[in-house]
């Protein structure tokens, strides 16, 4: 796929931009959660008004109205569109162990989250938003289910995996999460303010600790390092139950 087709496939095409006028009449549904997805590029889910995706498509809000009466219908529709998009990216069960599976899975969620911000913003940021919307949480719910079955037809028990799911979706989320904090507010430069041009010289262990630590927690080899401790630990509890 072209980087274009990337771009619209998570609705970030020309997202610093007012759309282009459409000829009166023409205005549909899914034109419009295409412009909601770029503007949530922008504004996030918080910032998302029905007056921006009027002025994003060129017409005026009581068109986008018409189509959408309130704005938590229009985030229904644009929460189940992401997630069916983000679904759409995600690997399949592929033939391997139930250990490689998990890895693969989870590598390309947080590569999907931090290459589609609207998606990220939606699915995984957002994710209690998408729980009030029945057909997200329906396509969010067939994605969990596969990956509890990797899991149950590995040997875990369903409490195993759910608590591997969990353990799995919390690490992958809180790193994002880390990931996009720093970056938005400037986390770094305040810590450095707060530290006072001391460094580490009160503080032994993290001094020794220095070369192996990152602001953010979730750079790349911190990623995959978390990644391997969990799945390691799942491999223990699986042979332990066996």
């Amino acid at each position: 796929m072209d980087s274009v087709g990337e771009a619209r496939l998570s609705g970030e095409a020309d997202a610093s931009g007012s759309g282009r006028r459409l000829p009166r009449g023409s205005l549909d549904k899914t034109q419009i959660v295409e412009a909601a997805l770029a503007v949530t590029v922008l504004t996030g889910v918080a910032g998302l008004t029905m007056p921006l995706v009027a002025k994003r498509l060129g017409v005026r809000t009581t068109a986008v109205q018409w189509h959408f009466s309130r704005r938590d219908d229009l985030l229904a529709a644009l929460n189940e569109e992401a997630v069916r998009r983000f679904n759409g990216l995600l690997p399949r069960v592929a033939p391997v162990g139930w250990d490689e599976n998990l890895a693969g899975y989870w590598r390309e969620f947080r590569r999907i989250a931090r290459a589609y911000p609207a998606l990220g913003e939606l699915v995984v940021i957002g994710w209690t938003t998408v729980a009030r919307h029945r057909d997200a949480l329906r396509l969010s719910y067939e994605r969990i289910d596969e990956q509890l079955g990797v899991l149950m037809e590995a040997g875990f028990s369903p409490e195993s995996a759910a608590r591997a799911y969990h353990a799995l979706s919390t690490y992958v989320r809180g790193c994002l999460l880390n990931e996009r904090t720093w970056e938005m507010d400037g986390a770094q430069e305040a810590a450095e303010r707060a530290d006072g041009g001391r460094g580490l010289s009160e503080f032994p262990h993290m001094r020794a600790a220095a070369p192996y630590w990152s602001p953010t927690f979730a750079t790349d080899e911190d990623f995959e390092r978390g990644l391997a401790i969990i799945i390691e630990g799942l491999r223990s509890e699986l042979a332990q139950g066996r």
